[in-house]
């Protein structure tokens, strides 16, 4: 008899479940280190505009020297959102293919969460749903998560066997711990017959996201930040144009060692493309943009070499699945905004990678620290057996902070919801 009434009672709380948690409706758009490539023998190479005679005043030279060979490096904007479960495979895609060294390219995860990124998806790529990989500017576009390794091998490929301007950009960045300033100084060279017309954009990313976890509670790899410079230039042919810009750094939100910079140059050419180019809507509107291809992009580290933040993520409780007796079981399907459900006790267990060790991981819940773990596996387990547990659900919040070995740390937290705790 006893376990009937027990069974009765999880149906009932189920139910109570249901009608107590607001059910959210997914809002548009929906969610469907370095390589090691060398393109510069230094930032010191890069031709100072001041020492070359041949200067036209505008910024632009027709000095014969470049810093590195004549390469055309591919640019990968995924758009992406934190809570966009699809999104997660296509990032674990980009950056093991980055870190292969295979193909030459570099890749930013623009975070839509972001509202500067948020109306940068939208100005320029009409972006109609996370994740979406746009290569070069729009050349190619790959929509959803179910998008295979050969697949955007085979897109990078063409973009970078594909027709484009004999254009080649450089760009360097150098920090003042005095000021927290970051000077970026870069040279674009066009060694076409023509003049060349497009529009340099430069980007802020964080290498480890410090502020920003994905579906699986882990940090992005080269998560946005903010734009730098969003502007037309015009190259006479075979001159060069040199670019500076600087940028304050607050210290308490950043770290600069974990700072990397992108100069990306588009073509002003203008090019129909879609965002939703099998129509997913059925709705007739495949979400057309102007694209402007990408014909180059430089990246670099603001502190070369740099101590980067602990990666830190929470493996358990998953993200999204009810929970019984801290084991994962299935996914809630009738709530619909993905809660995290935990029946009786909650096992929490963190992977954390960190390249000069790691001292620490401490435990939150509801922001009181209740553990620090020094070893590995990093887990710890609150059950409350025994003592009186409240039966209607309630929110709560796990939080996790590793430390390395120089006093650098990184956080990951989760959301969930608990009964019969």
């Amino acid at each position: 008899m006893r376990p009937l009434i027990k069974n009765l009672a999880i149906i009932i709380v189920l139910i109570l479940v249901i009608s107590s948690l607001s059910v959210a409706l997914l809002s548009e758009p929906r969610c469907a280190d370095k390589p090691d490539i060398k393109r510069t023998d230094g930032f010191d190479e890069i031709i100072d505009e001041e020492d070359n005679e041949t200067d036209d005043g505008n910024g632009n030279n027709n000095g014969e020297k470049f810093p590195w060979d004549s390469t055309h490096f591919v640019f990968i904007e995924e758009a992406t959102g934190k809570d966009c479960v699809p999104c997660v495979a296509i990032g674990k895609l980009l950056h093991k293919l980055y870190e292969s060294g295979k193909y030459p390219f570099y890749y930013i995860s623009l975070i839509g969460d972001q509202t500067d990124t948020r109306e940068y998806l939208d100005k320029y790529y009409n972006n109609f749903a996370y994740p979406s990989v746009y290569i070069d500017g729009g050349y190619k576009t790959l929509f959803g998560g179910a998008t295979e390794e050969s697949t955007m091998v085979k897109n990078i490929k063409e973009a970078m066997s594909r027709d484009f301007s004999s254009v080649y950009i450089n760009v360097g960045a150098e920090w003042d711990e005095n000021t927290s300033e970051v000077s970026i100084n870069g040279v674009i060279k066009n060694d076409g017959d023509s003049t060349y017309k497009g529009i340099l954009r430069i980007y802020l990313a964080e290498i480890i996201s410090t502020n920003w976890l994905d579906a699986s509670k882990k940090p992005y790899h080269f998560g946005s930040h903010s734009f730098i410079t969003d502007e037309n230039v015009e190259i006479a042919s075979n001159n060069i144009l040199n670019f500076s810009e600087t940028i304050t750094i607050n210290t308490d939100e950043l770290d600069q060692e974990n700072l990397m910079i992108y100069a990306a140059v588009f073509n002003s050419k203008e090019v129909k493309r879609y965002s939703d180019p099998d129509d997913l809507d059925r709705d007739g509107d495949k979400h057309e943009f102007n694209a402007h291809f990408a014909d180059n992009v430089a990246g670099t580290e603001v502190v070369e070499g740099g101590n980067l933040p602990p990666l830190v993520g929470i493996t358990l409780p998953e993200s999204g699945l009810l929970h019984i007796k801290g084991k994962p079981k299935f996914k809630f399907i009738l709530l619909l905004n993905k809660k995290t459900i935990m029946i009786g006790k909650i096992d929490i267990k963190v992977e954390v990678e960190d390249e000069t060790g790691v001292e620490k991981v401490d435990f939150y819940f509801d922001d009181e620290l209740i553990f620090t773990d020094d070893e590995e596996p990093y887990e710890y387990s609150i059950d409350k057996s025994g003592s009186f547990r409240k039966i209607l659900p309630r929110k709560h919040k796990i939080k996790v902070t590793a430390y390395d070995l120089e006093e650098k740390e990184n956080s990951a937290e989760i959301d969930i919801f608990t009964i019969f705790f």
